[in-house]
């Protein structure tokens, strides 16, 4: 019996935290829906349209080259061509790339800073639930103090966890962003190598 009692209590355990996880990556989808849009989209995406200044023109034009090689996609001639679709035909492009970086070497730090991203913003999606759930720890234990049944323990530790989730819901934020930062550095790193620098033939000595 007690053999059948750990697997089904492992069994219920492994549900929860599958479920946990689908919901910390749905709130971390949620949250990257309204997070970005203000910001001018992701900085895979912004860095790579031709009115961004973050980024230089040459540097843009070794990027435009080394996804043009990858995936056959032109940027710059299709915003010449039809400027409306500069966003899609970047999109794509980034869609592309993702594919033929999959499982390559040179995608090792990126396969790692995105992972930090992913559970970056699957902490902040759920910042709301963690502060509001501190909120009503610390508002319980204010009810049992007045009701003469409080504990010094108890509060102490659910004061820590308020004052943790506040810290938690101010500084994600700008945790997300510099995580998103480092994997977008380390897209173009591997774009760059997967591509291939160009060179130049050696002229013919005489």
């Amino acid at each position: 019996s007690w053999v059948r009692t750990i697997l089904s209590a492992g069994g219920v355990g492994g549900v929860l935290i599958i479920a946990l996880a689908q919901f910390a990556s749905a709130a971390g989808n949620r949250f990257g829906a309204k997070f970005w849009p203000p910001r001018g989209g992701l900085p895979t995406l912004r860095w790579l349209r031709a009115a961004d200044p973050s980024r230089s023109t040459a540097q843009k034009n070794q990027w435009y080259e080394a996804i043009k090689r990858l995936t056959g996609l032109d940027i710059p001639q299709t915003v010449a061509a039809k400027p409306t679709e500069e966003e899609a035909v970047i999109e794509d492009a980034i869609r592309q790339v993702r594919y033929q970086l999959r499982g390559k070497a040179v995608a090792k730090m990126l396969d790692l800073h995105n992972g930090e991203y992913g559970f970056a913003r699957n902490l902040a999606g759920l910042r709301c639930a963690m502060l509001g759930l501190a909120i009503l720890d610390a508002a319980g234990c204010a009810v049992a103090w007045a009701l003469g049944h409080g504990s010094a323990w108890g509060s102490l530790i659910n004061g820590l966890l308020l004052i943790f989730a506040l810290s938690m819901f101010a500084w994600l934020p700008a945790y997300v962003e510099r995580a998103a930062i480092r994997y977008t550095e380390s897209f173009f790193s591997a774009l760059l190598a997967a591509a291939g620098k160009p060179t130049k033939e050696p002229a013919n000595k005489r």
